[in-house]
């Protein structure tokens, strides 16, 4: 338990959600974003450019149906909101956000560099840059 005889902390945990003099973490709608901007993501991969699938087929060699590819990224989008609901849920959760922010990071690297190297446009670089 938290100590509020601090006049910093006493002031902070009056502005915080508590139970019984227990500080709970605040709940950050922020967070949400990381789903949200996925939904946007796999969107353009879909619809961008003649879509991923097609894209790294052609330069990669990496065969994907439209399906496996939806099925492979709806997984991520579960992934990713159960893990977003847990760190709204907990504070021992909170390296998650570390997890999901650099394998966002990885994502958009990985585009750039696609995009570069092939000198075409990887589908999913807009949103994974932004």
């Amino acid at each position: 338990m938290v100590s509020n005889r601090n006049p910093l902390w006493g002031a902070l945990s009056q502005a915080l959600p508590h139970t019984g003099g227990v500080v709970l973490q605040p709940r950050v709608a922020w967070i949400w974003l990381f789903p949200l901007t996925y939904l946007v993501h796999i969107g353009e991969e879909y619809w961008g450019g003649g879509g991923f699938a097609p894209w790294i087929a052609r330069t990669a060699g990496v065969h994907l149906t439209t399906g496996e590819f939806l099925v492979l990224n709806g997984i991520g989008w579960v992934v990713m909101t159960i893990g977003v609901a847990l760190v709204n849920g907990s504070r021992l959760w909170r390296w998650v956000l570390t997890a999901l922010g650099g394998i966002v990071l990885l994502n958009a690297v990985l585009h750039a560099v696609g995009s570069v190297v092939t000198r075409s446009y990887s589908p999913g670089l807009v949103t994974g840059l932004v």
